[in-house]
């Protein structure tokens, strides 16, 4: 797999304005580790900011392209496809990504959502579909129910998502068990990293309270940033590819 800046790459989202252009840019990062959470992200943030169309678009170019074989964040592609496709009249295609969500994703996809921010959208169109959905599971924040790349995974999108600042804040409840199995895989520069943020925390611990994480957080927040770049410029290609 290939490795890119994560600058370049938002640099050439920015410049795309049509479908044509969109599909160019997939084929020339196709081969690029993590391609699709980036572009996730990047088109999640204009949706919920800016530009709610060509976040859209880009979403559905990467729903229906050829040169994506995987997308890992795929709860939030079929809520924001759900969404757009009731709102714009086409509540039947609407419902069969409502459908995909309940059915061919997580067991616990409500809480998926709920962190990744589209809780809210899920519960407005929910009874749409309750007679042919299973039921959302919840792990209650115990991290021996989740897969090791399944927390690795939780890991990588926040990060990508949000920062380290935004992983700690809802999902410190994992940081000591994705540690272990970090050094349990080698992935000696994550190790580093994650041993280095510890050690910002009184005892080298994350603490449970929240407002206690939240403080140093915000007392250290521009080394945060700082661990933020370096991920998403090295340390992010240690994670494999298939999770």
């Amino acid at each position: 797999m290939k490795i890119v800046n994560v600058e370049d790459i938002l640099k050439d989202l920015n410049s795309i304005h049509s479908e044509k252009e969109l599909a160019k840019f997939l084929k020339k990062y196709r081969k690029v580790q993590y391609i699709d959470i980036v572009v996730v992200n990047y088109a999640e943030e204009l949706i919920k900011g800016a530009d709610y169309n060509k976040g859209v678009m880009i979403i559905k170019g990467i729903y229906e392209s050829k040169y994506l074989e995987y997308i890992s964040d795929e709860i939030t592609v079929y809520m924001i496809l759900a969404q757009y496709y009731i709102e714009n009249g086409e509540e039947e295609n609407g419902k069969e990504f409502l459908k995909k969500i309940a059915n061919e994703t997580s067991d616990n996809y409500e809480e998926f959502l709920e962190f990744r921010g589209w809780i809210d959208v899920w519960n407005k169109y929910k009874d749409k579909v309750k007679d042919s959905i299973r039921e959302s599971k919840s792990i209650n924040n115990n991290a021996e129910c989740i897969t090791d790349d399944e927390l690795l995974c939780l890991l990588l999108e926040e990060v990508h998502s949000g920062g380290y600042s935004s992983y700690l804040s809802y999902n410190s409840a994992y940081f000591e068990c994705t540690l272990e199995i970090a050094k349990k895989r080698k992935m000696n520069a994550l190790v580093q990293q994650l041993e280095r943020i510890k050690a910002k925390f009184p005892n080298s611990a994350i603490p449970k309270d929240s407002s206690a994480i939240d403080a140093v957080l915000e007392k250290n927040s521009s080394y945060f940033d700082e661990e933020d770049e370096l991920f998403y410029s090295s340390i992010y290609a240690e994670f494999p590819a298939d999770i």
